[in-house]
Parts: structure tokens; sequence; C-alpha cells
């Protein structure tokens, strides 16, 4: 009786041992048709099991999943033990299994080390023998065939997608073409897309819709932006470098297409935010330095654009910071590369370079080389802009010396093209830099990409390799408002300086000054002090005054009575008065030449 009773107690701790393993091991089974994404919730520290079936179709040769998450580590496996040769491990992981003859199912197990549960995107696709297999020719990564796509920060601004060759499918039962025969490497072509999350949402529910809506390809052509295009040579690589943005969310797909049939597979999705999410690395809240940087730019900015030619003395202090700045970071950057230190020495020497260049103005007054310099502050920014376009990403442009001389030639061209008239390129710089600072200062607290166009150009400047990175950023309504405004306000800032210096001559006598200074000739005018870019002679007065003084002195009308000299005297004030203080050199009235008795005497015999 006893013995009985012991068997039957222990054969029910056996039952009941085996059924919570068994619910250990499978605690929770998902069932999904193909072409489908789906939403899962992952218990914490279990196992799932995912099934499809319908796979038995007509020509049916390989199946791809795709599973996403997007803070936690999964474990994704074709078998339960997880083993190396058969488990892909990362946030956005995916496996192509082959199908045999007749195989209608298949399950796929997955699982989360974590003390949460997590939710995931899941979708199952499922291909024919006329499609090509996304990742197909691994060499690299542990899986025969691994359709994963890997994205590397060395920088926040810039990302580098890697992928692996495809190969072509074969019927059931077939064994696949090797990877180096010529028709798989003609025939199939890869291309690289990205899409954009909203800016600043770092929310779980906007990475599955940004996930979700570029899964497939017909979805991804739709929703995607196509950065590079690459066919299978020995001289290809199989990466790209894009540009990116911290805390900026981008989903990075990779499309393969066979030539002979046009069809189309898909690698897995990745997703990255150029920095590290789970260990709160992405901080897209405003600091008190970029407030105080966003408010210094926009004073600064709308000075420039109002009132930059009328006050030139101060504009010239603005644009002598801008460019010995701007010079220092980029040559100092290419032996020091802490930002903040090299950022700190370009703000003390562009103070430094602020006020001599004041000087200089103030020394010389030499209009040509002060609005030149102006010019090429703007020329920079023009340049900025074309290089930001899709024009940037000519691949002559990968080349540091191509981009270096045409970059140069952008900024000296808009300077050089304008320089015959130095008032409408004075103006005309002041407005673009100024409207540029303007709305750059927007754009910090609205998170748009115009302060990008100017970091673009830097990065290039500065990193040996940036040259090769394709330049790519999300262009949604605040981006596209600001750029509507920006040669809005530039041209009505140009108008409203026109409109005031109407009835001012500009910049006269450039050289004049320069050489007075120089030769230090006695006839040569000098600047007043009066008025802002004028001319005038102060000495014009008293030198009238004594060459009429002399002349009457000297006629036979006068000749030395004290009456001549009053008359004289009353006469040289009375022009005095009547000439105008603005004249040139060559009208000024030259001392008349002495006269001979003699010779008076002869002409009044």
């Amino acid at each position: 009786m006893y013995n009985l009773a012991g068997f039957v107690i222990r054969l029910w701790l056996v039952c009941c041992f085996w059924l919570c393993h068994q619910n250990y091991a499978e605690s929770a089974t998902y069932s999904f048709p193909v072409e489908k994404s789906h939403i899962a919730v992952l218990p914490a520290n279990e196992t799932t099991s995912i099934q499809t079936k319908g796979l038995s179709m007509k020509s049916s040769r390989f199946v791809v999943i795709q599973v996403h998450s997007q803070r936690k580590i999964l474990f994704l496996s074709s078998n339960k033990d997880f083993d190396v040769d058969s488990t892909k491990t990362g946030k956005n992981v995916g496996l192509v299994t082959l199908l045999t003859v007749g195989q209608d199912k298949e399950t796929w197990y997955i699982k989360a080390n974590c003390t949460q549960n997590v939710t995931v995107s899941v979708i199952i696709q499922l291909y024919t023998d006329s499609d090509p297999i996304p990742g197909g020719c691994n060499q690299v990564f542990n899986l025969e065939q691994d359709p994963s796509v890997v994205i590397e920060h060395k920088r926040p601004y810039r990302s580098n997608v890697f992928f692996q060759w495809a190969n072509l499918a074969t019927r059931p039962g077939r064994k696949l073409p090797d990877c180096e025969d010529k028709e798989v490497l003609d025939n199939l072509e890869y291309e690289v897309y990205v899409s954009f999350m909203r800016q600043r949402d770092l929310g779980e529910d906007e990475f599955m819709r940004a996930v979700q809506q570029v899964l497939r390809p017909e979805d991804l052509k739709e929703h995607g932006t196509k950065i590079f295009s690459e066919t299978d040579t020995p001289t290809s690589q199989s990466q790209v470098s894009v540009t990116s943005r911290e805390g900026q969310g981008a989903v990075y797909s990779v499309l393969v297409r066979r030539k002979d049939t046009g069809h189309s597979a898909t690698y897995t999705t990745a997703v990255s935010y150029a920095c590290d999410i789970d260990g709160g690395g992405c901080d897209v809240s405003l600091s008190a330095l970029r407030i105080a940087g966003a408010i210094f730019l926009g004073v600064v900015g709308l000075f420039l654009l109002l009132f930059g030619h009328r006050y030139f003395r101060a504009s010239q202090v603005v644009f002598g910071f801008i460019f010995s700045g701007l010079l220092t970071y980029i040559v100092i950057f290419q032996a020091q590369t802490h930002d903040w230190v090299c950022l700190l020495l370009a703000v003390l020497v562009g103070v430094i370079g602020g006020g001599a260049w004041l000087a200089v103005w103030q020394r010389f007054n030499f209009p040509t080389a002060q609005v030149f310099l102006m010019g090429l502050c703007a020329g920079y920014v023009v340049a900025a802009v074309v290089f930001f376009t899709p024009f940037g990403n000519i691949s002559w442009w990968t080349a540091p010396v191509n981009y270096a001389l045409c970059y140069v030639c952008l900024v000296l061209i808009f300077s050089v093209a304008f320089m015959a008239f130095p008032k409408f390129l004075s103006i005309m710089s002041c407005c673009i830099v100024g409207s540029m600072m303007a709305l750059w200062s927007v754009s910090i607290p609205l998170w748009a990409s115009l302060e990008m166009i100017f970091l673009n150009s830097i990065y290039h400047q500065t990193q040996s390799s940036y040259s090769e990175v394709k330049v790519v950023y999300p262009l949604n309504m605040q981006d596209i408002v600001i750029y509507a405004f920006w040669p809005a306000i530039a041209i009505l800032g140009m108008g409203l300086q026109f409109y005031r210096e109407m009835g001012n001559a500009g910049f006269s006598k450039p050289f004049e000054i320069l050489r007075s200074s120089v030769l230090r000739h006695h006839e040569l005018p000098r600047p007043s002090s009066r008025g802002r870019n004028v001319y005038t002679y102060e000495d014009d007065a008293e030198d009238e005054r004594h060459n009429v003084s002399e002349s009457n002195s000297g006629s036979g009308l006068g000749g030395n009575s004290e009456t001549s000299r009053l008359l004289s005297s009353g006469q040289s004030q009375t022009s005095a008065q009547q000439q105008p203080l603005y004249r040139s050199v060559h009208s000024r009235a030259q001392p008349s030449a002495p006269v001979n008795d003699s010779a008076k005497f002869n002409d009044v015999i």
C-alpha cells in the first residue's frame, strides 16, 4: 500500500516538474501569417515560440523573419538550444530559413533576458526561387545566411552601415550557386534606404510606427529615401557612411534586386539613434548653453540683417570674429581632437580678430579689403548650402581635393563677382549671414536641421574621411518653413537697407586714404571723423584764404594797402563759406603762380 502511494506521489512530482519545465521553455506561442507585421509581447526571462503556416506554395524557396525591439537585447534562433550557429543576437534580429520540398510550416524561438516584458515587432516574409537571398553570401558572421544590417557609430554625426552580399535563390532541393559565380555578381543590385522618425521623439510607439512602415520592399520604396546604390564588383564594399544626428531616430534598410527577374528582397531593418538610448546618453532637451547661444545668434543676426551696413564698424567686428574664429577652429582641429578646446581657442582668437579688423578699418579706411572679407563669409554660407543639397552627394566629391577646390571656388566667386559694387556686396553679405544666424536661433529650440548645413561643412574640413559620407537629414514641416523664410527675409533685409542708404554715396575714393597713410602725401585727403564712409578736406578753407590773400597782395588793384588786405580776407572768407566740404582732389583750388613785378611793369607800358 505504502509502495503504491509512494509511486503515485513520485509520478505526480515528475509530471509537475515536466509541465513546469515545458511551461518555462515555451511559456508563450504566437502563430503569425506571412507578409503582415505584428506586435507581440515577450514574457520576462522566458522563451517564446513563433510559428507560421501556409508555406507550401508554388515556387516557395525560403522565409525571412524579423524581430525588432527598441531597448532590449533579443536572442532569435531556429532551435530551442540557442546554439551559436543558428542564433542571432541584437535589438534588430532576423533569420533566413531555407525550405525543403513540401514544407508547410516553420517555428522559431526567441527570448529576452530581462526582468520586464518586452514589446517587439514581428514580420515573416515568404520568398520564391525567383528572389534574391539577402545575406546569402555571408563571410563575416556565424550564420551561413545572415540578412542583418549592422550600424556602427564612430562619432555622433556619422554612421557606418554594413551588410553582407546576397545570393540567388534556386528551386527546392537544388544547391545554391557559388557566391563567386559571375552570374551572381552581375545579376544583383543593392540599394540602401533611410527613414527618419519624428524629431526628439524617443518613445516606443514612434519606434514601432517607423519600423513597420519600411519592412516590405514596396513600403521601403514609398517611405524610405535612397542614399546609396552598389553592385558586387572586385572593388566594391558592402558598406556606406551616412550623416547622423544625436537623438534623431533613423531606420536603415537594404534592398537587393535581381536584374533578370526584377524581384526584390529586404534585409533586416536596423534602427539607430546615434547615442546610447538605454544608458541615458540620448539627451534631446535644451541646455542652458544652447539657449544662450540661440539668443546671441538671434540678436547678432537681426542686427546684421537690419542695420549691418549702416553701422559699418560694428559689422566689421562681427565679420572679423566669424572669419578668424572659423579659420582658427579648422586649423587647430587638425592637431587637437578635443572639441571644447578647439572651440574655446576659436572664440578667443575670434574676439582678437574682430578687434584687429576694426583697427584696420579705422587706420586705413580701405573698403575693398573690408567688403572682400564680408563677401568671403557670405560665400562660405552659400557654398555650405550648395553642398548640403544632393549636389554634395555626387561621387566626384569623395576625393578631398575635388571637394576642397570646388568649395573654395564657390566662396571666391561670390566675392569676386560683386567686388565692383562694394556697397551692394556689403549689404548683401550682411543680409545673407544675418538671416542665417537669425533663423539658426529659431531652429535650435525647434530641433530643425538648419544648423546641420553649417556643421556639415565644418566636418568636411576637419575630418579626413568625411568626404565619403552621404549627406541626408530629415525634412520636416519646420525645416520646410525655415528654408522658405530664409531667402524671403534676406531679400526683405536687403530692400530695407538699400532704401535707407539710398541717399548715401557709399564708399568713395578707397585708394587715396591708403596712399596718404603709406606715402605721407600732404595733398591727399584725410578721413573725416564727422561722417561715415565720407571723405572731407578740413584744410581747404585755410588754403583758399592763403591763396587769395597772396594773389590780391601781388595785384596792381590793391597794392599792399590795408584795405586790399581786408578785402582779400573778406573774399576768402566768403569763398570758404561757399566752398563745399566734400570735393574731389582734382577740384581743389591750386595756388596761383607769383607775379613778376618787372613783367607787370612791361605790361602796363
